[in-house]
């Protein structure tokens, strides 16, 4: 009897100790679904204000996990410039662009980029004719841009030689302070007018001697007419030298974007 006993307590403990496990598997899900979704709410908020403080509107951003998607309207340059913005946003993995009026997609990995040897290619749009193959590759052509964080200073974008690219590369390793330097650069004969100017170089030696900052990332990028900074400055007097060192980099009619956020800022 008392083993029969004893069975039937296993069993009746057995139904309740499975639902936990259950209960817990379940919780655990709605947790990481929870978390993700909070991940791209951050990205997609850090993402527009990105491409806002770089003057480019019209666009919107959507992400799957790390990944992005720019759409809106505009040109293939414009498609090209959001990519660029976008990919240097602290914790996105790839960003694409589909815009109408545009026959193509671009792909610009951030921290998984390829050497400099094999150029990131650009993907068929849904827009694009499938019958039209001669449009389906090409080069993308990304400003140059800089990411300074862990004591490693990565150099990305476009130059129009090789000689620019070791120029580029010798001004960056000119900082010091002993940062390892990665070199991202692809090189393309068509950039006519690659920014910053080699005349520039030294300024850029200086500028990216005003790092470290105390946040997680500082990403300088150039564009057409403009100098981006984004990132977290220790305090006011760190921001304003950063900036003032930026403008030095590029012509007086250049814009400087201060997409700075001050540590301890509100």
């Amino acid at each position: 009897m008392s083993g029969r006993l004893a069975g039937g307590t296993g069993r009746r403990l057995a139904v309740p100790a499975s639902v936990g496990v259950i209960g817990l598997a379940l919780l655990g899900i709605g947790q990481s679904v929870v978390n993700r979704h909070a991940i791209q709410d951050d990205l997609t908020t850090r993402s527009t204000k990105a491409l806002k403080s770089a003057d480019l509107t019209g666009l919107s951003v959507s992400f799957a996990g790390r990944d992005a998607t720019i759409t809106g309207a505009g040109t293939a340059e414009l498609a090209q410039q959001a990519i660029a913005v976008v990919s240097m946003v602290d914790g996105v993995d790839v960003a694409r662009a589909s815009l109408a009026g545009t026959t193509q997609t671009g792909s610009a990995p951030t921290e998984t980029a390829a050497p400099a040897e094999t150029p990131p290619a650009t993907e068929t749009s849904a827009l694009a004719e499938p019958a039209t193959p001669a449009t389906t590759e090409a080069t993308l052509v990304l400003p140059v841009g800089f990411t300074l964080a862990d004591g490693t200073i990565k150099v990305t974008g476009t130059v129009g030689s090789k000689s620019a690219q070791i120029n580029l590369i010798d001004a960056v390793k000119a900082t010091g302070k002993g940062w390892k330097v990665v070199d991202r650069l692809n090189v393309a004969d068509s950039v006519t007018a690659p920014e910053p100017k080699p005349s520039r170089l030294s300024d850029v030696t200086k500028l990216l001697a005003q790092a470290p900052v105390s946040g997680p990332k500082l990403v300088i990028q150039y564009n057409k007419g403009s100098v981006i900074l984004r990132g977290t400055p220790a305090d006011a007097a760190a921001e304003r030298a950063l900036l003032g060192a930026a403008a030095a980099t590029v012509d007086s009619t250049a814009a400087v974007v201060d997409g700075l956020d001050t540590a301890g800022a509100g």
